[in-house]
């Protein structure tokens, strides 16, 4: 915790005897950064994120493909992947390497291309997340196929979950992998319901096993869309050697799995689990809110400042006197805002700063970009605002 004058003030995990020992006089100037055990300790253990490693009979290895340009997020996407953008307390792509961890996986590797660094330096080599991770490069977008033989190797030996990058959602891995673990199928793959199906790879089936494949069909035979998870026996790495580029020079996995589904080899997991595929802004944003309400939120303080729930403050965000974090509001690592400020359904990327009295709501302030004090930034959830980084919107 901080004071604008340069002194210091300090407080334990549970007293909070600086505040009180305050004049009314500091208390007005002060901000405050949370200390970082604390708020780390009431997250993890009221959000329901422990580790929980599943045991498995065979040693699986994971997969995050996360290689995308990202071109209809930018200029978010501009100077890094679209994994490497947060939601909630994590980034995209860390989401997806805690759920394979959770799952009782260790050895991970996650397919890279544009902006690489970023998700490396985000990631690093996985300790600080209870795995080991290694990266493949996939130098051109040319399909999920040709990501997936990019880390060939590394898979070849063991059966592999893959997860596709720009996931989120609160799915469960183990019974996806109990259904893979009676040993009947090449592939088994998550499936979920959904309104619209022509946005996605499509399966149709009968019982539990997969019959067709489609991917992005104007006229679905069914409303059962791929939803980004799968379980692998690595036999099915010879099948994606054999997929033919399409027209646009990509090769896609699709295209593999529906010649095994026509050998009877693939099989479905049907789960009703909520998912957000983040291609846009206001997907981001759909994703930040559903997974903060999922997990909960952070509860109500007398820091001066007002958090509504469900929001996530990182514990070294700053906050000054009369702000209002929230609902469903994110604010990373190094963010400021400031006296009276008002931040809703929005996320705050590292270093990014809201000037005092500022409005905002449905906005994605890039990192190191500067609101103005006393802005008023508002758009529908459908077409959120996004400043982008190391900038400043004009009033």
């Amino acid at each position: 915790m901080s004071t604008r004058g340069g002194g210091s003030l300090t407080r334990g995990y549970t007293g909070f005897g600086a505040l009180s020992s305050m004049s009314p006089g500091e208390w007005g100037r002060a901000s405050f950064r949370f200390d970082s055990f604390a708020l780390r300790s009431w997250w993890w253990w009221n959000l329901g994120e422990q580790k929980v490693v599943r045991p498995v009979s065979r040693s699986y290895r994971g997969l995050v493909l996360a290689a995308g340009l990202g071109r209809r997020l930018r200029p978010l996407t501009n100077d890094r992947p679209k994994g490497a953008l947060p939601v909630a307390d994590e980034i995209i792509a860390g989401h997806n390497v805690l759920k394979l961890a959770r799952a009782g996986v260790e050895e991970i590797g996650v397919v890279v291309g544009h902006k690489a660094s970023k998700l490396k330096e985000a990631l690093g080599d996985g300790s600080s997340l209870g795995v080991r991770i290694r990266y493949f490069v996939q130098p051109e977008p040319k399909g999920t196929a040709d990501a997936v033989l990019r880390a060939k190797e590394f898979c070849q030996p063991f059966p592999f979950i893959l997860a596709f990058g720009d996931n989120v959602s609160d799915a469960e891995l183990s019974s996806l992998l109990d259904l893979h673990e009676e040993g009947l199928s090449v592939v088994t793959v998550a499936v979920r319901r959904v309104d619209d199906p022509r946005k996605f790879g499509v399966v149709s089936l009968r019982d539990s096993w997969v019959v067709e494949v489609e991917e992005k069909p104007r006229k679905p035979k069914s409303n059962l869309a791929i939803a980004g998870f799968f379980c692998i026996e690595p036999e099915f790495l010879s099948e994606l050697e054999r997929v033919p580029e399409r027209v646009d020079g990509e090769r896609n996995l699709t295209d593999a799995l529906a010649r095994l589904a026509s050998l009877g080899k693939v099989r479905a997991w049907t789960a009703d689990f909520w998912r957000v595929n983040v291609n846009t802004g206001a997907d981001l944003l759909t994703a930040n809110e559903g997974l903060l309400s999922r997990k909960g939120g952070m509860p109500a303080n007398s820091f001066g400042f007002e958090v509504l729930p469900p929001s996530y403050l990182h514990p070294d965000a700053e906050v000054e006197r009369g702000a209002v974090i929230g609902p469903y509001t994110t604010v990373c690592q190094g963010a400021i805002v400031g006296e009276e400020a008002r931040v809703e359904r929005s996320i705050l990327l590292p270093g990014a700063k809201v000037g005092r009295g500022a409005r905002l709501v449905n906005c994605i302030v890039g990192e190191g970009a500067v609101v103005p004090a006393m802005a008023r930034l508002a758009a529908p959830p459908q077409r959120p605002i996004i400043i982008p980084h190391f900038s400043s919107p004009t009033p």
